[in-house]
């Protein structure tokens, strides 16, 4: 689903539902055939479209990971009823009951669906209803195709195959769990004459271009087509229902990264709970859901290139109202340990940021060197001059 933009890391949470329970695919398309091109504004490697509802623009995150949810601001204004709660399982193993209501109609552009289960953001997740007030899940294409141009920044969305002619050479199968709309798709990491494939969700909602499970990890290194290059001890995120507990983080990098026909060289990546390709893809080539013939396509820009990534040598969270050091991958950096508080961020303070800026607002954007002020359990504050990691 969601980072915070500090860099700030906000893991993915899904929907835990059992049989006979909630189903999201539930829900009427109304158009019998359609061909619709839809803008999108790209932030951090996050997509949000604009949906317009009682006269008012409102904005959502386009998130293949996770299902349709709206704040509690927007389920007053819609005309809803309410279902069952199901349970939010995040993957920091927290868990909670979530709020459903079936939502009578929603418009995206030309499109009209009807009847459509969703779920509410927990209150915490609901403050920030300026930025972001739901999530278009994929279960609203389960019969459609889907094409995202982050060249022209659109997404077109269609039910006639012959609208988007994608190469077939450019497609592949494109699986789907059981009762989700999760697309899962193949990867292949590349080193030298070595090669492993994996099946990887296509999640949206995350800001990455690749991360890894510890166990695709250790998998991946023992076939030597992944090579770790840091690793320290600290907390891999927080999620809807809080901050994960303390374990082992590492930096990895992947020497090639083989989408179908494209190559991206010198990928790299961090452990977390679960594998995906995420949002980041979209940088480098064109991409195909094909939910309808269950094919994925990826067009890229240029079939060789090189990844664009980079990292800080401190990462932080936002927990119980305050911005905190998550983990350090700067040994020379002293002083200062996981838990401490971030101060100012290049002399702006935010002591007491708000969690909607602590999620949206990007501190870091366009610098390669920032100045903080960080806050040791002692109650020290120190100026910390840091700098990108370059790989």
């Amino acid at each position: 689903m969601k980072k915070l933009l500090l860099p700030l890391c906000l893991l993915l949470a899904s929907l835990s539902l059992k049989a006979q329970e909630l189903n999201f695919n539930n829900l009427i398309l109304e158009n019998e055939e359609y061909d619709v091109s839809i803008p999108f504004e790209y932030i951090k490697g996050h997509m949000y479209v604009s949906l317009k509802i009682g006269g008012k623009d409102y904005s959502f995150l386009f998130d293949t990971g996770a299902p349709t949810m709206i704040s509690k601001e927007l389920k007053n204004v819609l005309d809803c009823k309410k279902l069952q709660a199901t349970e939010l399982r995040a993957i920091n193993h927290l868990k909670d009951s979530v709020e459903n209501v079936l939502v009578s109609e929603l418009r995206l552009a030309d499109l009209s669906f009807k009847n459509i289960p969703v779920s509410v953001f927990p209150d915490l997740y609901d403050r920030c209803d300026d930025y972001e007030s739901g999530i278009i899940g994929a279960n609203l294409f389960r019969n459609s195709i889907v094409y995202i141009s982050y060249k022209h920044k659109t997404i077109r969305i269609t039910n006639d195959r012959k609208k988007i002619p994608v190469k077939g050479k450019y497609r592949w199968l494109m699986n789907m769990p059981e009762n989700r709309n999760m697309p899962l798709v193949r990867a292949e990491l590349i080193n030298g004459k070595n090669k492993v494939g994996g099946e990887f969700v296509f999640d949206t909602g995350a800001n990455c271009l690749i991360t890894l499970s510890p166990h695709f990890s250790k998998v991946f290194s023992e076939k030597k087509v992944l090579h770790m290059l840091d690793s320290t001890c600290g907390i891999s995120g927080a999620g809807l229902l809080g901050a994960a507990k303390d374990t082992i983080l590492k930096i990895n990098r992947i020497p090639e990264l083989k989408i179908n026909k494209a190559r991206i060289k010198n990928v790299i990546t961090r452990d977390v709970q679960l594998s995906c390709l995420g949002c980041e893809l979209i940088e480098y080539g064109d991409v195909l859901l094909d939910f309808k013939n269950r094919s994925f396509g990826f067009v890229p820009y240029e079939e060789e290139t090189s990844s664009r990534q980079t990292y800080w040598p401190i990462d932080f969270l936002f927990n119980k109202n305050r911005v905190e050091i998550s983990a350090i991958w700067d040994e020379n950096l002293n002083g200062i340990e996981v838990g401490n508080q971030l101060i100012e961020i290049n002399g702006e303070n935010v002591e007491q940021i708000d969690i909607c800026d602590a999620q949206y607002k990007d501190y870091f954007s366009g610098n390669d060197q920032v100045s903080l002020v960080i806050e040791n359990s002692e109650g020290e504050r120190k100026i910390f001059n840091i700098s990108r990691l370059k790989f």
